[in-house]
């Protein structure tokens, strides 16, 4: 693994969650920890070490967790045994879904066949349209009103194929890298190509942008997708709920 790739990659996320949380002044810190919590979405939501775990931090993220009025998720990354999770079970903390951290050092374009267009989210019409699709693909909601106010600095595209609007995609440039989340295709879309086809896109366009690499976080399920396309495995983020009350 490649730290200073993988370092990229987490950084990218934490700055996308941070972007909309410090947009609605719902970003915090507490010692070693830092979480944000948006009401009326599901997402980002979420609580995150920017040191190393111990049973202090844990305790103290439990707490947070606990008190707060919005569900709250503990993302962690971790080498692929992820040698700590006893640790995270011990202070009451369940897995809720694990995704790998991906990375593709741009080198040349992608050809494909041009059956999709990129459509960036600037209008509320545009942004309810995107908010309603997002849950087909990964089953929780983000709010229209985070487009609506991050707009600026976040790219949220939605994917039309044959004038219907079939995904969605959310891209955001930190220096010299573009993550790419949120990438979904609806169920009867799926299995034709398209979301490679979207992030072909995404990667020309990053080189013309001279974006260096280009990262993401997959499913267990869908990083055979990006494999064939190049990119590598960097890390594991296991992302947990609290199982119980303190």
């Amino acid at each position: 693994m490649n730290n200073t790739v993988k370092e990229k990659n987490i950084s990218n996320l934490i700055s996308l969650w941070e972007t909309v949380g410090n947009s609605f002044q719902k970003q915090f810190s507490q010692n070693t920890i830092n979480y944000c919590q948006v009401s009326g979405s599901e997402w980002p939501n979420r609580v995150w070490f920017t040191a190393g775990v111990t049973e202090e931090t844990l305790e103290t993220a439990a707490e947070i967790i606990w008190s707060s009025s919005i569900p709250l998720t503990l993302s962690h990354w971790s080498d692929f045994e992820n040698e700590l999770h006893p640790i995270f079970e011990q202070f009451r903390f369940g897995k809720k879904s694990e995704q790998i951290g991906m990375s593709l050092k741009l080198h040349g374009k992608y050809t494909h066949s041009d059956r999709i267009t990129l459509q960036r989210v600037t209008e509320e019409s545009q942004a309810t349209s995107w908010s309603a699709l997002y849950p087909r693909s990964f089953g929780y909601q983000i709010s229209p009103e985070i487009l609506n106010k991050t707009n600026h600095l976040i790219s949220y595209y939605l994917v039309r194929f044959n004038d219907q609007i079939i995904g969605t995609v959310i891209a955001h440039k930190t220096e010299n890298v573009l993550g790419v989340h949120g990438l979904g295709i609806i169920p009867e879309f799926r299995k034709q190509g398209l979301a490679e086809e979207v992030m072909a896109h995404l990667i020309n366009n990053a080189i013309d942008d001279h974006v260096e690499f280009v990262t993401l976080q997959s499913s267990a399920m869908g990083k055979g997708i990006y494999q064939k396309m190049g990119f590598s495995e960097d890390f594991l983020m296991t992302n947990y709920g609290l199982l119980t009350t303190p």
